[in-house]
């Protein structure tokens, strides 16, 4: 099986760290917040590290050309997206 390294965008990295920051500083909730970004990553890496081809290319350019893929942590919730670059290692 092959391994594929993970790369965020800055626009992934920031949208997390922005969700982070709400559930500590809105909710209160540090404990939550630790919690929330450890199952992020954990499924982060178990899907995009053995199987990114489960999850859709990025359609505009330059994101598409360089093989992000669109990460969704709610099929429901279309605005909780992650963008991912794959590559092979």
């Amino acid at each position: 099986m092959d391994k594929y390294n993970i790369v965020y965008t800055n626009a992934a990295a920031n949208d997390i760290a922005e969700k982070f920051q709400y559930i500590t500083s809105v909710l209160h909730d540090r404990t939550t917040a630790e919690r929330w970004y450890a199952r992020l990553k954990d499924a982060i890496w178990h899907d995009l590290s053995f199987m990114p081809e489960k999850y859709p290319l990025y359609n505009e350019e330059p994101w598409h050309s360089k093989g992000v893929r669109l990460f969704i942590t709610r099929q429901e919730d279309r605005k909780s997206t992650r963008l991912n670059s794959s590559h092979r290692i």
